[in-house]
């Protein structure tokens, strides 16, 4: 996997995170 691709995943992951409260 390129970079761009990891740190793409990585930013849609933690804003995912971000938007749901952990239980």
């Amino acid at each position: 996997m390129d970079v761009l691709t990891v740190a793409a995943v990585l930013s849609l992951l933690s804003v995912s995170a971000a938007k749901t409260p952990e239980l």
